[in-house]
Protein backbone atom coordinates (compact mmCIF):
# COMPACT_ATOMS: atom_id res chain seq x y z
CA UNK A 1 0.00 0.00 0.00
CA UNK A 2 2.46 2.83 -1.59
CA UNK A 3 0.99 6.24 -0.55
CA UNK A 4 4.27 7.34 -2.43
CA UNK A 5 7.04 6.03 -4.41
CA UNK A 6 10.02 8.65 -5.63
CA UNK A 7 13.61 6.98 -6.13
CA UNK A 8 14.36 8.49 -2.78
CA UNK A 9 11.02 8.21 -1.12
CA UNK A 10 9.30 5.51 -0.45
CA UNK A 11 6.18 5.96 2.22
CA UNK A 12 3.79 3.17 3.53
CA UNK A 13 0.38 3.71 4.73
CA UNK A 14 -0.39 1.43 7.73
CA UNK A 15 -0.92 -2.18 7.96
CA UNK A 16 -3.73 -1.24 9.99
CA UNK A 17 -5.71 -0.62 7.06
CA UNK A 18 -6.16 -4.24 6.89
CA UNK A 19 -7.85 -4.55 10.11
CA UNK A 20 -10.25 -1.74 9.03
CA UNK A 21 -11.71 -3.54 6.85
CA UNK A 22 -9.29 -2.01 3.81
CA UNK A 23 -8.49 -4.55 1.23
CA UNK A 24 -5.28 -5.55 -1.38
CA UNK A 25 -5.64 -7.54 -3.84
CA UNK A 26 -1.85 -8.39 -4.35
CA UNK A 27 0.02 -8.13 -0.96
CA UNK A 28 3.89 -7.88 -1.56
CA UNK A 29 6.49 -7.45 0.93
CA UNK A 30 6.97 -3.92 0.34
CA UNK A 31 3.02 -3.59 0.73
CA UNK A 32 3.81 -3.87 4.82
CA UNK A 33 5.31 -0.88 6.94
CA UNK A 34 8.68 -1.25 8.10
CA UNK A 35 7.05 -0.42 11.40
CA UNK A 36 4.79 -2.74 13.18
CA UNK A 37 3.55 -1.74 17.28
CA UNK A 38 5.51 -4.27 19.42
CA UNK A 39 7.20 -6.17 16.71
CA UNK A 40 11.20 -5.66 16.48
CA UNK A 41 11.21 -8.17 13.52
CA UNK A 42 9.24 -7.31 11.04
CA UNK A 43 10.27 -9.02 8.24
CA UNK A 44 10.72 -12.80 9.97
CA UNK A 45 7.05 -11.19 11.33
CA UNK A 46 5.79 -11.20 7.67
CA UNK A 47 7.78 -14.48 6.93
CA UNK A 48 6.02 -15.95 9.46
CA UNK A 49 2.69 -15.04 8.40
CA UNK A 50 3.16 -16.31 4.95
CA UNK A 51 4.74 -19.67 6.04
CA UNK A 52 1.48 -20.36 8.54
CA UNK A 53 -0.63 -19.51 5.34
CA UNK A 54 1.06 -22.08 3.72
CA UNK A 55 -0.49 -25.68 3.83
CA UNK A 56 1.24 -28.13 5.69
CA UNK A 57 2.40 -30.13 3.19
CA UNK A 58 3.68 -27.65 1.13
CA UNK A 59 5.69 -26.38 3.81
CA UNK A 60 9.82 -25.82 3.49
CA UNK A 61 9.97 -26.10 7.44
CA UNK A 62 7.06 -28.71 8.74
CA UNK A 63 6.32 -27.47 12.41
CA UNK A 64 6.52 -24.24 14.06
CA UNK A 65 9.69 -25.53 15.86
CA UNK A 66 11.31 -25.47 12.75
CA UNK A 67 10.57 -22.04 11.03
CA UNK A 68 11.33 -20.90 15.03
CA UNK A 69 14.92 -22.14 14.47
CA UNK A 70 15.26 -21.06 10.74
CA UNK A 71 14.71 -17.51 11.70
CA UNK A 72 16.32 -17.67 15.20
CA UNK A 73 13.92 -17.01 17.41
CA UNK A 74 12.28 -18.91 19.69
CA UNK A 75 8.69 -20.56 19.58
CA UNK A 76 7.40 -17.99 22.06
CA UNK A 77 8.00 -15.24 20.03
CA UNK A 78 5.87 -17.09 17.31
CA UNK A 79 3.12 -17.37 19.46
CA UNK A 80 3.34 -13.98 20.69
CA UNK A 81 3.34 -13.21 17.14
CA UNK A 82 -0.32 -14.99 16.51
CA UNK A 83 -1.74 -12.96 19.10
CA UNK A 84 -0.61 -9.38 17.46
CA UNK A 85 -3.88 -7.89 15.89
CA UNK A 86 -1.69 -7.52 12.38
CA UNK A 87 -0.95 -11.02 12.47
CA UNK A 88 -4.31 -12.83 11.49
CA UNK A 89 -5.41 -10.05 8.31
CA UNK A 90 -1.74 -10.34 7.21
CA UNK A 91 -1.95 -13.82 7.35
CA UNK A 92 -5.53 -13.98 5.65
CA UNK A 93 -3.67 -12.08 3.02
CA UNK A 94 -1.61 -14.38 1.94
CA UNK A 95 -4.11 -17.02 2.05
CA UNK A 96 -6.35 -15.67 -0.26
CA UNK A 97 -2.99 -15.03 -2.52
CA UNK A 98 -2.65 -18.99 -1.85
CA UNK A 99 -5.93 -20.14 -3.17
CA UNK A 100 -6.24 -17.02 -6.35
CA UNK A 101 -2.98 -18.62 -7.66
CA UNK A 102 -4.49 -22.15 -7.50
CA UNK A 103 -7.80 -21.27 -9.18
CA UNK A 104 -7.02 -22.30 -12.75
CA UNK A 105 -5.41 -25.98 -11.51
CA UNK A 106 -8.69 -26.85 -10.03
CA UNK A 107 -11.04 -26.28 -12.57
CA UNK A 108 -9.23 -27.48 -14.87
CA UNK A 109 -9.34 -30.54 -12.15
CA UNK A 110 -12.42 -30.23 -12.32
CA UNK A 111 -12.92 -30.00 -15.75
CA UNK A 112 -11.20 -33.28 -15.92
CA UNK A 113 -13.54 -35.14 -13.93
CA UNK A 114 -16.46 -33.95 -15.01
CA UNK A 115 -15.39 -34.95 -18.54
CA UNK A 116 -14.08 -38.55 -16.96
CA UNK A 117 -16.60 -40.25 -15.11
CA UNK A 118 -18.91 -37.60 -15.31
CA UNK A 119 -20.17 -37.44 -11.51
CA UNK A 120 -23.56 -35.00 -11.66
CA UNK A 121 -21.92 -32.71 -8.79
CA UNK A 122 -18.92 -32.36 -10.95
CA UNK A 123 -21.06 -31.72 -14.35
CA UNK A 124 -22.86 -29.23 -12.17
CA UNK A 125 -20.23 -27.63 -10.59
CA UNK A 126 -18.03 -26.67 -13.59
CA UNK A 127 -21.14 -25.37 -15.69
CA UNK A 128 -22.38 -23.14 -12.96
CA UNK A 129 -18.48 -21.62 -13.15
CA UNK A 130 -19.04 -21.54 -16.90
CA UNK A 131 -22.21 -19.37 -16.18
CA UNK A 132 -20.47 -16.93 -13.73
CA UNK A 133 -21.95 -13.85 -14.14
CA UNK A 134 -24.83 -15.36 -16.04
CA UNK A 135 -28.16 -13.95 -14.40
CA UNK A 136 -29.50 -17.20 -12.74
CA UNK A 137 -33.47 -16.28 -13.60
CA UNK A 138 -32.25 -16.46 -17.14
CA UNK A 139 -30.96 -19.59 -16.45
CA UNK A 140 -34.13 -20.73 -14.59
CA UNK A 141 -36.25 -20.06 -17.15
CA UNK A 142 -34.48 -22.37 -20.01
CA UNK A 143 -35.49 -25.46 -17.66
Amino acid sequence: MKTKNTKNDTTNTSISDKVNGKQRLTPIYSDFPTVIPHVERVADFVKFAQWFATPRASRKQKTQKDFAESIRVSQDTLTDWKHHQYFWPLAQDFIKEWVKERIPDVIEGLYCNACGEGKAKDVETFLRLGLMGTDAKKIKNTK
